[in-house]
């Protein structure tokens, strides 16, 4: 994961990430293996979600909360939650808000599945993307040429 060596501090998101993707036993093996960066979560878990997280992490990977220093999630009152139209002011801010987290945290970095509502922000705000199908399953080494 040389593209991902370069950054000090990096933002991960959970579901769909390192939690029930393909790669998540190679992207949670990494982190552990890098305990000299500082790794964070950033997520849009609700409430009782929020709650369960370090619990879901765990049951994946034993061990592996210890590697985090910390996670990032929506106020409750800015949760975007129900139907929100494409081209509303809404959008716009679920779209951004990763972004804008990571940069508040110090992240240059964010890995997400969820590509199509992340690129935005971290595009506006500098943050590199990744999705985690850019990470070998099975060495958990190649990378893109490119990202976003």
């Amino acid at each position: 994961m040389k593209a991902l060596e370069l950054h000090g501090t990096i933002a991960w998101d959970i579901d769909g990430t390192l939690i029930g993707h393909r790669n998540s036993a190679a992207l949670r093996d990494w982190i552990r293996s890098t305990r000299d960066r500082r790794h964070i979560v950033v997520t849009f878990r609700p409430g009782p979600l929020l709650d369960r997280l370090k619990e879901d992490l765990e049951a994946a990977s034993p061990g592996i909360w210890s590697c985090f220093s910390g996670v990032i999630s929506p106020p409750v009152q800015e949760r975007l939650g129900g139907l929100i139209l494409p081209d509303s002011a809404a959008a716009t801010e679920f779209r951004n808000w990763k972004g804008l987290a990571c940069v508040r945290a110090g992240a240059s970095v964010l890995i997400d599945d969820d590509t199509l509502n992340t690129a935005p922000g971290c595009l506006i705000h500098g943050v590199t993307l990744f999705h985690p199908d850019d990470f070998s399953p099975t060495t958990a080494s190649a990378l893109p040429d490119a990202a976003v």
